[in-house]
C-alpha cells in the first residue's frame, strides 16, 4: 500500500499541468526537449495547450477542412 500525500497548487490549473509533464520525463516515457519550445519545432506542453484552447475557442465545432 503506498502512503497517501495530500497535494496542494496555490497557482493553479498550470501549476499541475506543468508538474505532470515533468513526472513524464522522470518516469522515462518523455525526454526534456519534448516539453520545452525548441528551435526547429514546438513542445508538448505549449502544443498541448494550444490545442486545448482551440478546441475551446471554437466551441468544439465540427471542422470545415476534412480528412485529406
Amino acid at each position: 500500500m503506498r502512503p497517501r500525500h495530500v497535494r496542494t497548487f496555490p497557482d493553479g490549473l498550470l501549476q499541475m499541468i506543468i508538474e505532470n509533464g515533468r513526472s513524464r520525463i522522470w518516469l522515462g516515457v518523455h525526454w526534456e526537449f519534448d516539453f520545452a519550445p525548441r528551435p526547429f519545432g514546438i513542445g508538448g506542453l505549449p502544443l498541448g495547450l494550444a490545442v486545448a484552447n482551440d478546441i475551446f475557442d471554437t466551441g468544439m465545432r465540427k471542422s470545415t477542412v476534412g480528412p485529406r
